[in-house]
């Protein structure tokens, strides 16, 4: 198994996977969150808890004994497969994100551009040297919902000229850093 499991999961479409990551939004250290995201099959799950910024720089320095007795059950998750080597920090994606909601269906479209990747332990650089992992004029729509999507939603997604498929910026990220 070892460091990219995450990875060679995706890639090779396993339908059953999980991964976890540290979140940010905009640079805003006082606001991280530990993720961690399961996909079966066609329907993902998402668990999620605040981390510090402190924890979080001990994470990437690999110190992780603290995990082990965490009141969080996500970081007493997190700890043995850390522990173990199946997850550690290997990539921090990074992009500009233009977020649309519409109530009915919670429906949420958006628009991610400029994505790029970089080093973990980069995670607290105001200017992250990152590497783009797309063409820098390339647009990435993800339109996601809960029970339907709203016939007004549909017609106005078929109407629009885009072609679609299935791209992951992890995997495009890991793969260009």
């Amino acid at each position: 198994m070892g460091r990219r499991k995450a990875l060679r999961e995706k890639l090779d479409g396993v339908g059953v996977r999980e991964k976890f990551r540290i979140r940010c939004y905009d640079g805003n250290f006082g606001f991280i969150r530990l993720e961690k995201k399961s996909k079966r099959y066609n329907a993902g799950n998402k668990t999620q808890c605040r981390v510090t910024a402190e924890k979080t720089k001990r994470i990437l320095d690999g110190d992780i004994g603290w995990m082990a007795e965490d009141e969080r059950a996500l970081v007493r998750e997190l700890y043995p497969r850390m522990q173990m080597g199946i997850y550690r920090p290997t990539v921090i994606v990074d992009y500009d994100r233009e977020a649309l909601a519409y109530a009915p269906g919670n429906v949420r479209v958006t628009f991610d551009r400029r994505i790029r990747g970089c080093q973990p332990q980069l995670f607290f650089s105001e200017n992250l040297p990152s590497v783009p992992a797309i063409s820098p004029d390339r647009v990435v729509m993800e339109v996601k919902y809960d029970d339907y999507l709203p016939d007004i939603v549909n017609r106005t997604l078929l109407t629009l000229k885009i072609k679609e498929q299935a791209f992951s910026k992890y995997a495009a990220c890991r793969i260009m850093c």
